[in-house]
């Protein structure tokens, strides 16, 4: 298993992909949009939940590319 505080944003790249085909098929089948979960303790820096919260960032931002890409919406939740 990985460690999260030693993730590499770098792999993102082919996340990337995955990001553009998921909002493509939800285009292509009438989905307008998704929701994208984030969990408080999950972004407070101060205990300790860096990594985890700069991975979640990363995958936020890789979902708001898609979705405006392919003319679709997303809620955080």
């Amino acid at each position: 298993m990985q460690r999260l505080a030693s993730f590499d944003t770098g792999s993102m790249h082919e996340a990337d992909l995955r990001f553009r085909r998921h909002f493509h098929w939800m285009a292509r089948n009438g989905v307008d949009g998704a929701f994208l979960q984030r969990f408080v303790g999950q972004c407070d820096i101060e205990r300790g939940a860096e990594g985890i919260r700069r991975i979640r960032d990363e995958v936020g931002d890789r979902v708001c590319e898609a979705a405006e890409k392919e003319g679709r919406v997303f809620a955080i939740m």
